[in-house]
């Protein structure tokens, strides 16, 4: 997953990126953050991952900045908090689960920072379905999500 999120992130140009504050700053270079967006879904399909996606933390919220979700116009809507994350907001490259009891699922997630001048200016982040956990009974999903984020506090 970390490998994927390199990978992404080396398709988004930095600069453009930390432009990207508003959706109006987006709309302003439309045809440069449309192409960066078909280059991250291009590797996506080539990858066969469930996701790729870049978020930005403003105001100590997570939103997208890039989703390469088909079904979703996704820019600025804010994104949940999660472990994985918040440590590559802190500049880690971050890997874990991310086990959410909604219509969403479990995924496998991984986080890499993107940097500009020392500093960590957003997230490229990958994800793939958690088959193990899409496969299991629906209460014992619930039972593992909660041991697993008991695990991480």
């Amino acid at each position: 997953m970390i490998s994927t999120s390199i990978a992404a992130r080396s398709l988004i140009d930095i600069e453009r990126f930390y432009t990207y504050t508003s959706i109006e700053a987006i709309e302003n270079d439309r045809e440069a953050y449309d192409q960066t967006l078909e280059e991250l879904r291009s590797l996506k399909r080539q990858l066969g991952v469930t996701n790729v996606y870049a978020l930005k933390q403003i105001d100590g919220s997570f939103f997208f900045v890039f989703d390469t979700d088909n079904y979703s116009d996704t820019i600025f809507d804010e994104y949940a908090r999660f472990p994985v994350h918040e440590r590559a907001f802190l500049g880690e490259e971050s890997a874990g689960i991310m086990n959410l009891v909604d219509q969403y699922g479990s995924f496998n997630t991984g986080a890499v920072p993107i940097w500009r001048n020392g500093q960590v200016i957003g997230i490229v982040s990958t994800d793939i379905v958690d088959i193990y956990m899409y496969k299991k009974a629906p209460e014992q999903r619930t039972e593992t999500q909660s041991l697993w984020f008991y695990r991480l506090f």
